[in-house]
Parts: structure tokens; C-alpha cells; sequence
């Protein structure tokens, strides 16, 4: 039984080695170097592409690299019928995908005429062929329409860009003409009011130091505390937030360099120290262009008076959650929360329940309608929904747990039952993170007082 096994095992052994070696009926030599994932091998008329290297004598007479000015790329071979005996076609013939082979052909099968001075009597001509693809004729007219159309397509993309691009240099081309226009009315203004001080900045922008600051320049990224007025060259204002009369007498802050406010202002402020106080004008170019922006025409020169309070360089993640978590506490105590009645949720979400309601809490996809009232920390409403000043007294509605509400959201009214009353405090992780929106500055932690009026169950999904 023993020698049976063994029997058995030399045959496939035998087998094996037969499969990677053998000899064509035209008597070229083959040895497989590695067999491919390929299942079956090219028909007459498929395309082999492939690298090929043919040596005699250890002398290159044929590769794929020399036709590739010395790229190592394949090279394509319409699969044909052997032309002569010894044609190593006869070998491509065999060869499946990811098949590299080695064929021998006797030199007096290759040379039927004269040969060269280096070929001997009983060389062989050997070739080393690595199968890359093989593709039929219908792969290839297929390949060849889908080539057709990506470069029909890269054609209209380029054209697409060539327009953009004659449209940006005629852009560029009508902003050096204002620009130039508007440099002639500012030097005019700045003889007019006595202003000497002003210098300008290789964009165009004049800055006029009043009083210098101190310390070093913010860099881009910190977060700048600023006062300003904004006025026409006509003395006229159109925003500022030191005078109530435009209703936000409060610092405005924005981050340096990050393009949240006009491109003069981030060149401006990058030159300033803090504490320091300045005159801006600014041409429309480096403020709102050609289009304007609210009571702004287009156009429009603007005069800003700006002084630098302060600025803070970015907090590290870990430092801004240790502020958050400070800030909330201290929110928590000046507002005299019972802190046993806070439920603490995962990533630092807090509930705390002003009216228990009865029932179950909603689920995953049910409707839930709610009220709500959203404020900074310092108190500052941001929404709402039951306050007429926001234009949209109704009952708010949306599916939980969709992510169609940030995620504070979504977590805290799963805890509630209907008719809850509760207030949310939610970290800035869990809410609108480093994107500022409309009166919610970049990682603020946000209070919401909400009501859950009611909530229907998901439609079971067919």
C-alpha cells in the first residue's frame, strides 16, 4: 500500500513537471517560469501584450524595453497563425495571463539566410516572454470606444478649463484696471482728510497705524478678538460693532488666514500687534469685487477703523475639551443645576429633565416633533422656534437618529419621553464642531431648552 502511495505521488510529480516543460510539434523548447491566474490561453486574432526579451549567445537581438526607448512597458502582438516552423508565435500561443515562459528555437529555424558573426553552430535563440493581458477582439474595440469617450470627454473638460481660464484672466484683467482706478480716489481721499501716515501694501491695501501694540504678530490659525467700524469714503458707515446702532456690540472674533473674512482684513491684521489701532482702506478688489454685499454696492472703496484687543493661538484638541468641560461646569453652577439630576452621556453630552413626561422615548427613524431654544453659553439665542424673532414659530419635526440634526440631537431626545421638558448641554464635538455657523462661533458648546410635543412610530420598511 506504502509503495502505492509513492507510486502515485511520483506520477503526479511527473505530471507536474511535464505541464511546466515540454517541447512544441515544431520543436521549440518551452520551460513555464511562473504560471499565471490566466484560465485559458489567446485565440488566433486576440492581442497578447506582453515584455519580451530575445537573446542568442547572451546577446540582445529583440526586447520589448529596446522598442520602448528604454521603458520596461509591454508591448502588443496580434495572436496569428506560425508563419514558419520555429515561429515562437506558436509558443505565444500557449501562454495565459500572468504566464512568463522561457522558449528555445534552434538558431537554423531563426537565421534561414545569413547569420550574424556571433551566432554558433548549436545555439539556440531564447526568448523570455511575460503574458501581461490578453484581450480578444471585442475587449479590445470595447477598450478602444471606452478610450474614444475619456478622450472625448477629457476634451470638453479641457475646453471647460480653457473657458474658465479666459475667464479668470479677464476677471484679473478688469480687477488691475479697478484696482488702478480705485488707487487714484484713496491717495485723493488720504490728501483730503490729512492722512500721511498710511502705507501701502503691495496688493493695494493702505494701512495707517494709529497706535502701535505690542508683542508679537498672530500667526494663521489664532483666533483674533477685534473692535471695528466700517464706513464709505463718504463718511457714511455701514456696519461696526462699537456703535449700538447696528446691534451687535460685541467683540467679533474670526480665525487669521483662514479666508472667514475679507482678504484685506487677514493682511491687515497679520501686520498688527495687539492692542493696536489702525486705519484701513481697502480698494473693492481685496473686499466684496464686483458684486457687493448687502448695503455694500459693488465696487465700493471701504474705510475700516480697527484696533486688535486681543488673540489667542489654536487650542490643542485636548486643551479645547478641558476647556469645554470648564466652561460647561462653570455653566452648570451659575445657572444653580442640580448636578445629581444630570444624566451624563457618552462623549460628554449631559440631560438635565425640567419636566418628566410619560411613556416610552422615541427609536431610531421615529418622527419626533419638538420645540426648542438655543443659546451660547453667555446666554446668546441663537434659534428658536417658539421665539417670533426667528420667523419660524412651528413645531420642528425630523427623523431620529438619521443624522438630520447634529448628534446631540439625535443622542439626548432618544432619553426622553413625551412631553419632556429638558435642557441640553451639548460640547461643540457634538454639535457643529470647528464649522462655524450664523451666530455660533467655531467650537462653541451649545444649551438647548427643548420640548418633545410628540412622536409617531417609524413605518415598519417592506
Amino acid at each position: 500500500m506504502k509503495n502505492l502511495i509513492i507510486l502515485i505521488a511520483l506520477c503526479a510529480f511527473v505530471n507536474v513537471a511535464k505541464a511546466q516543460s515540454g517541447t512544441l510539434p515544431s520543436g521549440i523548447k518551452y520551460r513555464v517560469l511562473k504560471k499565471g491566474p490566466g484560465k485559458a490561453p489567446g485565440k488566433i486574432n486576440d492581442m497578447i501584450i506582453c515584455k519580451i526579451k530575445g537573446t542568442v549567445s547572451g546577446t540582445t537581438i529583440f526586447s520589448s524595453k529596446d522598442v520602448n526607448k528604454g521603458k520596461d512597458l509591454p508591448i502588443n502582438f496580434k495572436l496569428v497563425k506560425p508563419q514558419f516552423r520555429g515561429d515562437v508565435m506558436e509558443g505565444l500561443m500557449m501562454m495565459r495571463e500572468g504566464d512568463s515562459t522561457e522558449f528555445r528555437v534552434p538558431q537554423d529555424s531563426f537565421y534561414r539566410g545569413q547569420k550574424p558573426p556571433f551566432v554558433k553552430k548549436g545555439d539556440e535563440v531564447i526568448y523570455i516572454v511575460k503574458c501581461e493581458y490578453l484581450r480578444t477582439p471585442a475587449q479590445i474595440k470595447a477598450e478602444q470606444e471606452q478610450m474614444k469617450k475619456q478622450q472625448a470627454e477629457m476634451a470638453k473638460f479641457q475646453q471647460m478649463i480653457k473657458r474658465q481660464n479666459d475667464s479668470l484672466a479677464k476677471v484679473q484683467k478688469l480687477a488691475k484696471v479697478q484696482l488702478a482706478k480705485e488707487d487714484v480716489t484713496i491717495k485723493s481721499y488720504l490728501s483730503t482728510n490729512g492722512i500721511t501716515n498710511a502705507k501701502k501694501t503691495p496688493s493695494g491695501l493702505y494701512i495707517a497705524v494709529n497706535e502701535e501694540g505690542s508683542g508679537d504678530l498672530a500667526k494663521a490659525g489664532y483666533e483674533m478678538k477685534v473692535n471695528y467700524t466700517g464706513t464709505f469714503l463718504d463718511g457714511k458707515k455701514f456696519d461696526s460693532n462699537v456703535d449700538s446702532t447696528f446691534g451687535h456690540v460685541t467683540p467679533f472674533t474670526f480665525k487669521l488666514g483662514q479666508r472667514g473674512v475679507i482678504s484685506a482684513w487677514d493682511e491687515a491684521f497679520a501686520k498688527l500687534k495687539k492692542g493696536a489701532k489702525a486705519t484701513i482702506i481697502t480698494p473693492s478688489t481685496l473686499a466684496y469685487g464686483s458684486h457687493g454685499n448687502g448695503n455694500i454696492p459693488a465696487n465700493a472703496t471701504l474705510k475700516f477703523d480697527i484696533e486688535l484687543l486681543d488673540f489667542e493661538k489654536p487650542l490643542t484638541s485636548e486643551q479645547l475639551k478641558a476647556k469645554e468641560e470648564a466652561d460647561l461646569s462653570k455653566y452648570i453652577s451659575t445657572n444653580n443645576l442640580d448636578r445629581s439630576k444630570l444624566k451624563s452621556l457618552p462623549g460628554g453630552l449631559m440631560v438635565y429633565v425640567t419636566e418628566e413626561g410619560t411613556g416610552e422615548s422615541p427609536k431610531k427613524n421615529d418622527n419626533v416633533t419638538m420645540n426648542y431654544t438655543g443659546t451660547l453659553l453667555n446666554g446668546t439665542k441663537f434659534d428658536s422656534n417658539v421665539d417670533s424673532a426667528f420667523n419660524h414659530v412651528s413645531p420642528f419635526s425630523f427623523a431620529l437618529g438619521t443624522g438630520s440634526v447634529i448628534k446631540g440631537w439625535d443622542d439626548a431626545i432618544a432619553t426622553l419621553k413625551k412631553g419632556s421638558k429638558a435642557k441640553l448641554l451639548i460640547p461643540s464635538t457634538m454639535a457643529y464642531g470647528p464649522n462655524a455657523r450664523p451666530n455660533i462661533p467655531a467650537n462653541s458648546p451649545l444649551i438647548f431648552d427643548v420640548e418633545l410635543v410628540d412622536f409617531t412610530a417609524a413605518q415598519n420598511k417592506k
